[in-house]
């Protein structure tokens, strides 16, 4: 039987996320909320938000922390996650347990077999319906998306000087950037906090690397797109509660397609 494509399956999740994502970003300046709308506009481009929902939709009540992440997600107020951004923090960048250097593109990516649990429910009579997705993890492939809008305005910076267009793309990307640090610190957990604030050093890496040889090829592809998706199911499936392996799985996953597509 053939199967939707995910843009389809996910219409409603990517339809909310991108009408909740235009609100996130307001702006005074209407020059910056005209630039969000217009890229944010399609939900079919949304290919990051898909990969994200998909490993959550996956994962979601097979890890042994899901019960505590329900109860997390069913006594927070997700009031606060939806409401426009009106600060900004200064996050962590670097991670240490996820190396970034091209020696790990030396050897296949090593996988550890999930072990099969048996997912636990509530007694529904004092608890709430069950969630296919957190709210957490909405909010997460928005924060992808924001990210990868900004790193392609950053890159039609020209080099012309007199180029009108560089002052917009260079402070459109600057603000998207800013939203998503802000809407980041919103998620509660360290762990992603970290590993998406290394998306972004990543992402810049990748932009002044050259590829003078395969190995340094395949670095740069990992750092201008692998990291990305690499990271953010990672981080869909951390905010669930699954285990290492299946985060593991879900960032071998990420940073294939990503370079897929780079390459």
């Amino acid at each position: 039987l053939s199967r939707p494509p995910p843009a389809v399956d996910l219409a409603p999740e990517l339809t909310t996320l991108r009408q909740n994502l235009i609100n996130l970003l307001g702006s005074a300046h209407p020059s910056l909320q005209d630039l969000a709308r217009h890229y944010f506009a399609d939900s079919s481009s949304l290919v990051r938000s898909c990969v994200i929902l998909l490993f959550a939709r996956a994962t979601n009540a097979s890890g042994p922390g899901w019960e505590r992440a329900v109860l997390a997600a069913c006594s927070e107020d997700t009031r606060e996650l939806d409401q426009p951004l009106t600060r900004a923090d200064v996050l962590p960048y670097w991670n240490p347990n996820m190396p970034d250097h091209a020696a790990s593109f030396d050897s296949v990516f090593a996988l550890r077999m999930p072990t099969t649990t048996t997912p636990r429910h509530h007694n529904s009579s004092s608890s709430r319906p069950p969630l296919h997705l957190l709210p957490a993890q909405l909010r997460l492939a928005q924060i992808m998306e924001m990210i990868h809008v900004a790193s392609i305005l950053h890159d039609q910076v020209t080099v012309s000087p007199s180029d009108s267009s560089n002052k917009l793309c260079i402070l459109g990307g600057d603000f998207l950037l800013g939203r998503a640090s802000a809407a980041l610190s919103r998620l509660g957990s360290n762990h992603v906090v970290e590993l998406i604030g290394s998306v972004i050093s990543n992402i810049s890496e990748g932009r002044v690397v050259m590829s003078s040889s395969w190995d340094e090829y395949l670095k740069n592809a990992y750092l201008k797109t692998g990291s990305l998706m690499a990271k953010g199911a990672r981080s869909a499936v951390l905010l669930a509660g699954g285990t290492v392996a299946m985060q593991d799985m879900a960032f071998a996953f990420g940073r294939n397609l990503g370079m897929a597509m780079q390459v």
